[in-house]
């Protein structure tokens, strides 16, 4: 009863459903790779943004310029442009600085991690600066890590979440993917493949959420850290169906962490109890009853959002094809 109320809930909601298109900069450095020796810090806050500028006067001098000040709804900014001079050397006695107003400036975001720039009459495009990999939302590596993900529509508030882990290489019919599973999972359990699809360049994430059930995420990396697309739960032997739902997921541990190389991630906190866990010595052991309890939740979960999605009409051919070479790889991954 649980479940079928779940799912009247869910087409209630779906009458109302609309996508809302916002914008989410992000902070941090960027740069333009054709102009090299310059670069800009850019920091938000709620909807103050203060800007950063490292560059060179016309005598080929360092110099810095900044400006802060309000957002212009979510993608734009304009205000002025203060030099600072006469600041103090490290190590030496304290002058008396001085911020010098030496024009205009504005910057219209494209996403999070694209804009274009327009400072004291000069106009350059800039992107955020990966210092790591070139550019990690541009290959498969981009998915490294565990990743912390809400699945739902703004105006149906019936949500729902999924956390994957991805630290391993696997080449399948020469596509290189990163594998992975389900957080708390290992081995043949609820594995996850990770892939990217140069020809409409969208990721692709299959998890074996169930006994019976898919998960599919397609998806763009609008930041660093973080992915936003669809998401459909769907019946192992068929075809993807329906408009999906929106989902949008951040990373919550990097690629060194998963690695075990001690990098960055979130503290993750486990109550025994709360799972019906058995010490024994210094292994945790799952009650099998708790284990095939959870399994059937799961699967009960997964039909609930699967028999959803079925009324919401037909997927892209694209989707489809990305979809079906993660499953081929997974099923050699499987075997």
């Amino acid at each position: 009863m649980r479940f079928k109320h779940f799912y009247m809930v869910l087409v209630f909601f779906s009458l109302f459903t609309g996508i809302a298109r916002a914008n989410s900069p992000e902070s941090g450095w960027w740069w333009n790779p054709a102009e090299g020796g310059r670069g800009y810090s850019i920091e938000i806050q709620d909807n103050q943004l203060f800007f950063a500028a490292y560059s060179y006067d016309s005598n080929k001098q360092p110099v810095w310029y900044y400006s802060s000040g309000t957002l212009t709804g979510d993608s734009s900014y304009s205000g002025r442009v203060v030099k600072a001079v006469n600041g103090a050397c490290f190590g030496c006695s304290e002058g008396a600085p001085q911020s010098l107003d030496v024009g205009s400036m504005s910057i219209n975001f494209n996403g999070g991690k694209d804009a274009t720039l327009n400072i004291l009459g000069f106009t350059t495009n800039i992107t955020r600066f990966d210092f790591v990999n070139g550019d990690n939302t541009n290959y498969p590596n981009a998915c490294y890590g565990e990743w912390a993900a809400t699945m739902g529509n703004a105006s149906f508030p019936v949500y729902y979440g999924e956390r994957m882990r991805f630290q391993n290489v696997y080449n399948s019919g020469g596509t290189t993917y990163l594998s992975g599973n389900r957080a708390g999972a290992s081995g043949a359990n609820n594995i996850a493949l990770c892939s990217y699809s140069p020809s409409n360049k969208t990721w692709g994430v299959l998890v074996d959420s169930s006994t019976n059930y898919y998960e599919y995420f397609s998806f763009q990396f609008t930041g660093f850290n973080r992915m936003e697309g669809t998401t459909w739960t769907f019946l192992k032997g068929t075809t993807l169906s329906g408009n999906g739902l929106n989902f949008v997921a951040f990373r919550t541990a990097s690629k060194s962490s998963v690695l075990g190389q001690g990098g960055p991630s979130t503290t993750k906190l486990i109550s025994p109890k709360s799972v019906a866990q058995i010490r024994e010595g210094s292994t945790i052991v799952l009650d099998p009853a708790v284990v095939q309890k959870i399994a059937n939740l799961r699967s009960a979960h997964d039909k609930s959002i699967a028999d959803y999605m079925i009324q919401n009409g037909p997927v892209l051919p694209t989707l489809q094809t990305n979809l079906s070479n993660l499953q081929r790889a997974m099923t050699t991954m499987q075997k």
